[in-house]
């Protein structure tokens, strides 16, 4: 029977991969270890406006940070840094232990994460429109 590669969903295939994953997690993980994941998304308001946002991801004890932006006219008051204990605080509650980002290579944020803890980890040559990036990991 021939096999046929196709375009489709998260929503089509969200059945499947929730087996498929439960079945590789016990093998690679042991039956008592479960992969628990959450998305998190929390904004800074100030006047019911939005001045700060952070995205990530929580997988088995390992927070993704996907986005952290400020509003350019709030930064440097410590908006990055409540977003991310908030996060933290968040996460633990889940049993995060280990937070991961990437961002550009020599931009102002390496500063604000090298600040809060995080160590460069991995350059990432030509990475985004060919530039150079980094990663950046913190244990909690």
């Amino acid at each position: 029977m021939p096999i046929n590669i196709s375009a489709s969903s998260a929503q089509e295939i969200k059945k499947f991969h929730h087996k498929a994953w439960q079945e590789a997690d016990r093998e690679h993980y042991g039956p008592k270890d479960k992969w628990i994941s959450k998305f998190f998304v929390l904004k800074a308001t100030e006047k019911g406006k939005i001045i700060g946002t952070i995205k990530a991801q929580y997988d088995a004890g390992v927070v993704y940070i996907q986005q952290l932006i400020v509003a350019s006219d709030k930064r440097r008051l410590g908006i990055g840094e409540k977003l991310m204990q908030e996060l933290v605080k968040r996460t633990k509650r889940l049993g995060a232990h280990k937070l991961f980002l990437l961002t550009g290579k020599n931009w102002e944020a390496c500063r604000f994460y090298e600040r809060l803890g995080f160590k460069k980890i991995m350059n990432l040559p030509k990475h985004y429109l060919k530039r150079e990036f980094v990663i950046y990991s913190k244990f909690i």
